[in-house]
């Protein structure tokens, strides 16, 4: 990635603003190349991670998941609900 153009904290069981250090996920947007296409045309990369004990997730898409998709959601998302 090259350039972050947006950033977001937050704790994913609450609709609150965490207090600082009790964020637990992370979600963020930017442009960056890709070596498959030479490493020229720059693509919009999104990703969000999340740090929970119960239920940990990773997403990374590039170019809205045109180019590459990738995510840890389970099976059954109502095993991932409270």
């Amino acid at each position: 990635m090259h350039t972050l153009v947006w950033v977001s904290f937050m704790s994913s069981r609450s609709n609150a603003r965490p207090r600082k250090g009790e964020a637990d996920t992370v979600t963020l947007a930017g442009y960056g190349t890709w070596s498959r296409d030479g490493g020229v045309t720059p693509h919009l990369v999104t990703a969000q991670f999340a740090e929970t004990p119960e239920t940990p997730y990773v997403s990374i898409q590039i170019d809205g998941g045109l180019v590459s998709n990738v995510n840890t959601k389970p099976e059954k998302e109502h095993d991932a609900l409270p």
